[in-house]
């Protein structure tokens, strides 16, 4: 049987545990709001490494859920960083820090490529941390209750937060299944054949899930009920005020000081350049060949 979870919450007894679900909802609110316009690499990937430290304080669980998530955005942080060194989107002039071959390395490209890397890290890693100590049920039961969301959207955001773990669990099994059969698992000759069980496994899912909310009276009017109740302390309210003023403070620092400003100009040292264009080029080449891999050559059972 798989052990696939059906959502990415993990439980545990953590301050982040214990906080409201609007509570975090609106520390999120305040991480996105410093992070996203922020022109500096090096404070978004300390934020990165402080959002791993606040998950490794929720404990080892928690800890190792977050770190499968950040493998996930790892690809696409390489992916940005290395496009951005060598083929940078900003407007020129441009300066170039080193050359890696008939390659160009910009400083340009190179700041601006790790910053769009730190970002994706930075918020990606801090989101995905609140949704693992978030039960899903009571983060929307809270958003129906408090914020007097529609219930109807509030079930099709639950439904889609459970979709990916859910598939993922389906297709598990139905590569298991393959190869308890001797046939291929991955590779291209494998796709079609898993794909089909995959997308009928979810077609009847979907029928089974519409027949089961008819059955329970799910569009009728009147009052909704919950299971789980979660409180709103006077910590909640003080942390999700806190954080949000704090936010909007260092917005303000972060204006005051132009670090919004992507025409900015900016040097690095030339050594210090290479290292960095060697990583993100060495990183992606690493994960491209990684997937090539397990797409290409096939596995049987």
């Amino acid at each position: 049987m798989s052990t696939v979870q059906l959502t990415f919450y993990i439980p545990g007894n953590s301050v982040l545990h214990r906080l409201n679900p609007l509570t975090k909802l609106a520390l999120v609110l305040a991480f996105l709001m410093i992070c996203f316009p922020l022109m500096h690499p090096l404070y978004l990937f300390l934020m990165f490494f402080a959002s791993l430290g606040l998950a490794a304080l929720c404990g080892r669980r928690v800890f190792r859920r977050v770190l499968l998530g950040v493998v996930v955005l790892l690809p696409a942080a390489f992916a940005m960083a290395m496009f951005q060194c060598f083929w940078t989107a900003v407007p020129p002039p441009w300066r170039v820090a080193c050359h890696l071959g008939p390659l160009r390395v910009t400083y340009e490209g190179l700041w601006y490529g790790y910053v769009f890397a730190g970002r994706i890290l930075a918020m990606g890693t801090f989101t995905f941390l609140m949704v693992v100590v978030t039960h899903p049920s009571d983060l929307f039961g809270e958003l129906r209750e408090r914020l007097k969301l529609p219930y109807t959207f509030c079930f099709m955001a639950l439904a889609s937060l459970q979709f990916i773990p859910i598939l993922w669990r389906e297709a598990t099994v139905i590569i298991s299944a393959q190869q308890s059969r001797g046939l291929p698992a991955r590779g291209f000759q494998a796709f079609l054949a898993n794909f089909i069980p995959l997308f009928a496994s979810a077609w009847e899912r979907a029928r089974v899930l519409a027949m089961s909310l008819e059955a329970r009276a799910f569009g009728s009017s009147g009052k909704k009920t919950r299971l789980r109740e979660v409180p709103f302390t006077l910590t909640d309210k003080v942390v999700s005020v806190a954080s949000l003023v704090l936010g909007a403070v260092i917005l303000y620092i972060e204006y005051l000081n132009n670090w919004f400003n992507f025409m900015r100009t900016y040097w690095i040292d030339p050594t210090l350049a290479l290292v960095l264009a060697l990583t993100a080029l060495n990183g992606f080449i690493a994960f491209m060949v990684y997937f090539l891999v397990r797409l290409v050559v096939p596995t049987g059972g």
